[in-house]
């Protein structure tokens, strides 16, 4: 795989990295979940790409530096997207805890049972 074609699959990840934080501003859940599994589709093939042409990350050069942007900027959406989800996660769990004490609560029988009643009355 040459030079060209690993910057191509960094500029394909920057951009699904931005439609995710546009989904992210959108709260559409389900748009920021298929973005999440083209990204890691793309993580694996530069994973493979960059094993088998022994890139060297750490060398000064155009490519090398470029590379490094792009990776900035998605570290970058990365931690957006965990901070919007863990804060849905803790608002998700919240509800449902709330949804559990309401439903305890109807669901308990207030009635007094058969064996409390005085039927000799």
């Amino acid at each position: 795989m040459k030079e060209k074609r690993i910057l191509e699959i960094f500029s394909e990840l920057k951009r699904t990295s931005m439609e995710q934080r546009k989904a992210l501003k959108e709260n559409d859940l389900s748009h920021l979940l298929s973005m999440q599994k083209k990204r890691n589709g793309l993580l694996k093939e530069i994973e493979g790409a960059v094993t088998l042409n022994h890139i060297p990350l750490k060398e000064k050069g155009d490519f090398t530096e470029t590379l490094r942007g792009i990776i900035a900027d998605v570290l970058m959406i990365d931690n957006e997207i965990k901070q919007f989800l863990k804060k849905n996660m803790v608002n998700t769990v919240v509800a449902m805890n709330k949804v559990k004490r309401v439903k305890k609560h109807f669901l308990t029988d207030r009635r007094p049972s058969s064996s409390t009643l005085d039927l000799n009355v």
